[in-house]
């Protein structure tokens, strides 16, 4: 299961996603293929808006810190996405998140 966790602090945010879906074969799972499509494209528009931000992206393992109220929209669109993938397939993802 891809378990995801989002937290807001004030204008901080960080998202961390790590695990593997399991709903596929490795490389032929649909439902990773969709988280990682969103958190990359997050992780792509935070380094561009805030460069010092923390961004680690590994296979199964993800992490984005950042801090800036304009990041709001990005973080809560990609967490919209996740909520539904998470929706769909319970058995696949898992999503909390505080903000």
């Amino acid at each position: 299961m891809i378990r995801v966790s989002c937290t807001r602090e004030a204008d901080r945010w960080e998202l961390r996603v790590s695990g593997h879906a399991g709903t596929a074969p490795y490389g032929e799972d649909l439902v990773c293929a969709a988280v990682t499509a969103l958190v990359c494209a997050l992780a792509k528009y935070v380094s561009e808006q805030e460069p010092s931000a923390y961004i680690h992206l590994q296979p199964g393992d993800a992490q984005i810190k950042a801090e800036g109220e304009s990041l709001a929209p990005a973080f809560q669109t990609v967490l919209a996405g996740l909520r539904l993938l998470e929706k769909d397939y319970p058995e696949g993802v898992g999503v909390r998140y505080e903000i």
